[in-house]
């Protein structure tokens, strides 16, 4: 086994990359304990209560326009409750490693500010309508994507009934060129050699930073997953972006 140390991960809210500003990541996933002891039992047991999933963040912080803080600040109540959620804790957070991502709501931004020390902050990002997902890279965002193409498949797994599905999610965080536009969307197939994809999830088109999150549910007996995508536009138009996927059961 391989112990690394934390340094070099991945954290995305939104169309924004924390990474530059973060320097913690805490992601906790709880099942309560409810107590259902009665009269006469001489120790306390209890049932498992509702999966409960917590997620911050902190690092630094700069005041400048299109900040990290005028980005934080903005974003919050009604309006501002589904926006994905991503971290990507291995060195790296390279296609193939672990991410784990969600839904979420921006509940708690504050300012650590001390004489003589680096502004800090801290947020706090309660689920919201979709599901935590424990999965994996699809698209680091190592390097712009151009044209049309695909990414290298990933063994997933096949969704083999209906309480299965697969979850994608897109962090478009830059572009180039003149009226660009992207169309991307997660593709399966029976094998990694991808002779016969299927078109599963079709994610909105981008003209601009944004994201997304969306799901397919099964039956698919595929195992194989990639993401794909088609780039219009002029002036070598590019989109920098990172994608994930990974699949739950209900």
């Amino acid at each position: 086994m391989a112990i690394e140390t934390f340094w070099n991960a991945k954290l995305f809210f939104g169309k924004f990359d924390l990474t530059g500003f973060s320097n913690r990541i805490d992601v906790g996933i709880v099942v309560p304990p409810l107590p259902k002891s009665t009269l006469g039992k001489r120790q306390e047991i209890f049932n498992p209560g509702i999966l409960q999933v917590t997620a911050r963040a902190g690092g630094i912080v700069d005041f400048n326009q299109n900040s990290i803080d005028d980005f934080l600040a903005h974003n919050f109540g009604i309006g501002f409750d589904d926006i994905p959620f991503t971290a990507a804790p291995q060195n790296g957070a390279l296609a193939g490693q672990k991410a784990v991502f969600m839904k979420a709501m921006l509940s708690q931004y504050q300012l650590g500010l001390q004489h003589g020390q680096i502004p800090q902050y801290s947020i706090e990002l309660p689920p919201t309508d979709a599901p935590f997902v424990d999965g994996l890279i699809l698209t680091d965002r190592s390097a712009a994507i151009t044209g049309t193409n695909s990414g290298t498949p990933r063994q997933l797994g096949a969704l083999a009934d209906s309480t299965r599905q697969l979850w994608a999610v897109i962090h478009v965080l830059a572009k180039t060129g003149t009226s660009p536009t992207l169309d991307a969307k997660i593709q399966s197939a029976p094998t990694g050699g991808f002779g016969s994809p299927t078109d599963r999830i079709a994610f909105p088109q981008f003209t601009a930073e944004g994201y997304s999150m969306l799901n397919v549910v099964g039956p698919i007996t595929d195992e194989h997953w990639r993401f794909s995508w088609a780039i219009g536009g002029s002036s070598s138009p590019s989109f920098t972006v990172f994608v994930a996927g990974g699949i739950i059961t209900n």
